[in-house]
């Protein structure tokens, strides 16, 4: 049976993924990016919505990172992300909106958050 041989290949298989791994955290490390690309597209969503100006410094844009900013542009009225290389690294900045959250029953925010994005250009079919 091949079921002992590779048993004993398993130590082998995982020192070598673990040393690939630590490899690319180093790596990721020691460049100063503040988060890597697989998580850099989860936040451009939130630093829109989020109040106040937020910046991360992150590695070359993925695919992923270049539509999460497109959609959000298009979805999030008033966004516009600016891009400033800084070496090998890039600097990913938005001017958030201040979204805050609507509470059932408190329609006086509602009507605010309305008419910002009424300001902003964006038509509001209620």
């Amino acid at each position: 049976s091949d079921l002992p041989r590779a048993a004993s290949a398993l130590p082998k298989l995982a020192e070598a993924a673990s040393l690939k791994i630590l490899t690319s955290l180093r790596t990721l490390l020691e460049s100063g990016v503040g988060v890597d690309e697989h998580l850099c597209d989860q936040l451009i969503l939130p630093m829109a919505l989020a109040a106040g100006r937020s910046r991360i410094l992150i590695p070359k844009p993925t695919l992923h990172t270049e539509t999460a900013i497109h959609i959000t542009e298009l979805l999030v009225p008033g966004t516009k992300f600016r891009r400033r290389q800084q070496g090998q690294l890039m600097l990913l900045e938005v001017d958030g909106i201040g979204h805050e959250a609507q509470v059932p029953g408190d329609s006086e925010r509602g009507f605010k958050d309305c008419e910002r994005l009424q300001e902003a250009g964006t038509s509001i079919h209620r």
